[in-house]
């Protein structure tokens, strides 16, 4: 797993090297963390082959993973990196480049650390970008903020139903295409661009904002029914606290 997981980070930076928006300290930044928490998860997991095992060990392979997802506390890299990419580069960061460390965090979390200490990360990480989301007007930092909470969802609906997660990581694929591509062919980059669009061009206004409120979790949407069949199943799992959380946390 990690040397796919270290192909895949070759593939992306020869993808993002080749991208003119994109700044070398940027660059820099994405390489160095994706390298030393390649390196952290190596490490643990070296020690594992010889029975070295403890819970420090396993919260260290899973915090590395979370920062190479871009979650809180260690994500001003994706903030940056995102900020800087062309569209068709942040739609597959925010959603291929997760596959990999999300399926390492499926396999962490049969530990006993794992799923208090995933839970905890992911509703601090929805809440805090949320709230961050809102006071943007760039639109590639509003969906950074937005991949961050759907990551965060996918992680908590992981702890309790893989099949959920698939699911709701296809929709999410899907919803997140169609706006990168509107974005990537009007070069849409702030508030401003959104309302010019219904001047050039109604029919792609309407359906970037049918896509907008499906990820916003608007009814009557694909995003709203993704989100309500994965409250109603979480509903008996967790408690009420949590379940308001991320349902305030999902309106971005």
């Amino acid at each position: 797993m990690w040397m796919v997981m270290e192909i895949n980070m070759i593939s992306f930076i020869s993808l993002i090297i080749f991208d003119k928006n994109i700044k070398k300290e940027s660059f820099m930044n994405y390489f160095l963390i994706q390298t030393i928490n390649s390196y952290i998860f190596l490490m643990m997991s070296l020690m594992l082959e010889y029975n070295i095992s403890n819970d420090i060990m396993f919260m260290l392979m899973n915090f590395s993973m979370i920062n190479k997802l871009g979650l809180p506390p260690f994500y001003f890299w994706y903030l940056k990196i995102m900020g800087n990419m062309n569209w068709i580069n942040i739609f597959l960061m925010s959603t291929m480049q997760k596959i990999i460390p999300m399926i390492i965090i499926s396999n962490l979390l049969n530990y006993k650390f794992s799923v208090p200490f995933n839970l905890i990360i992911m509703l601090i990480s929805s809440m805090y970008s949320s709230i961050k989301g809102l006071s943007q007007s760039n639109l590639k930092l509003i969906f950074c903020y937005s991949s961050i909470i759907q990551i965060s969802w996918m992680i908590i609906m992981l702890i309790f139903s893989e099949m959920m997660s698939i699911s709701y990581f296809i929709i999410y694929f899907i919803i997140s295409l169609s706006l990168c591509l509107i974005f990537n062919n009007y070069n849409m980059n702030n508030m401003i661009d959104m309302q010019m669009m219904k001047f050039n061009n109604i029919i792609t206004y309407y359906m970037m904002n049918f896509s907008i409120f499906s990820l916003a979790s608007i009814p009557p949407f694909l995003g709203f029914m993704m989100k309500l069949i994965a409250i109603k199943e979480l509903s008996n799992l967790l408690s009420m606290t949590t379940l308001i959380i991320m349902i305030i946390s999902s309106l971005i």
